[in-house]
């Protein structure tokens, strides 16, 4: 990707003057760009027709993040090469995706909330309100892009990749926590400051997918993030090796087995199953009349149970693990 390297773009293009017609021939050249070359750019206004959309016809008015100006000159040498050497049956493309995300995560893309909702240690922040439309990708679908442009040489040069479905930031952040049961907030912008990488959850860019001929082949499990958090949370866990923790504790009456277990729960932030939760969750399945039979026979909690409230209430907070 030409995004952490553009000046290698220009030590390429250098190269190619060097190579003959026979050379150049059938060659396709493909650079991927990155979406902050997009980002200080106006979301389009609302229209009586319904939302707009911003799309490939945008790009010379874009806007782009400070860090970016190399990246968008590298740009530019690699769209106008192939007016130079059309002769020589060269072609240029560029490719912007979407935030990528799936097969692990990246930094430049979601790593930092799913890592924050897997370990549950604190809420997933939702950061600048949420209301802000972030435009997505799935990393095996911008391959798929590489290799049907690569093999089929369509006319457009500069190419949005991005999922058709459109989400805000709030909607994504939301799913990723539910799908490994934490919770969000609300924080404002400041706490981006000292928090690298997080700048593409501050794009509000509502793009469409630039129409190809040919367009890639579509994978079910890829098409849309939000529409597929359940495989793609899997695909994070998979990658990163992630094994979930279960912890069984039994013993006679009166072992300290609920003050232990809820210790431990506490610890590795974990989600604490007593026989007396899940008698509850069963219960309440049961009718009104069954369920007043039993409370009148229910024996009282044992000092085990009754004591594990006042160890934990007494109990200093765990120290924070390493990530």
């Amino acid at each position: 990707p030409m995004a952490k390297q553009p000046d290698l773009v220009k030590k390429v293009f250098k190269e190619l003057c060097t190579l003959s017609e026979e050379e150049l021939s059938q060659k396709v050249f493909i650079g991927i760009t990155s979406p902050l070359t997009w980002a200080k750019t106006s979301p389009p206004f609302q229209t009586y027709e319904g939302p707009s959309f911003l799309s490939e016809a945008d790009e010379p008015q874009r806007r782009g993040n400070a860090a970016y100006r190399a990246t968008i000159a590298a740009e530019r040498i690699i769209l106008r090469a192939q007016e130079h050497y059309t002769t020589k049956g060269l072609r240029t493309y560029v490719i912007c995706p979407g935030v990528l995300y799936g097969n692990g995560e990246s930094e430049e893309g979601f790593l930092e909330v799913f890592k924050t909702a897997w370990e549950s240690k604190e809420k997933v922040p939702i950061f600048g309100g949420g209301k802000q439309v972030v435009p997505t990708l799935h990393v095996s679908k911008l391959a798929r892009y590489v290799h049907s442009i690569s093999q089929t040489t369509p006319p457009q040069q500069y190419i949005l990749a991005v999922d058709e479905h459109l989400h805000t930031l709030e909607a994504l952040v939301t799913a990723m926590s539910s799908v490994f049961g934490n919770e969000t907030e609300k924080v404002g912008v400041e706490s981006l400051i000292l928090r690298a990488g997080l700048e593409y959850y501050m794009l509000d860019l509502p793009m469409k997918p630039t129409a190809l001929d040919v367009p890639p082949q579509n994978v079910s499990e890829v098409d849309g993030l939000l529409e597929n958090m359940q495989a793609i949370a899997q695909q994070f866990v998979r990658a990163r090796g992630l094994e979930p923790i279960k912890v069984l504790m039994h013993g006679p009456p009166l072992s300290s087995k609920s003050i232990l277990g809820a210790v431990i729960a506490r610890h590795y932030t974990l989600p604490h199953i007593t026989a007396k939760h899940l008698i509850d969750v069963v219960l309440k399945q049961q009718s009104p009349e069954f369920q007043a039979e039993v409370e009148a026979r229910r024996v009282p909690a044992d000092l085990d149970t009754q004591n594990a409230a006042k160890t934990l209430a007494a109990a200093k907070p765990p120290p924070a693990r390493a990530p």
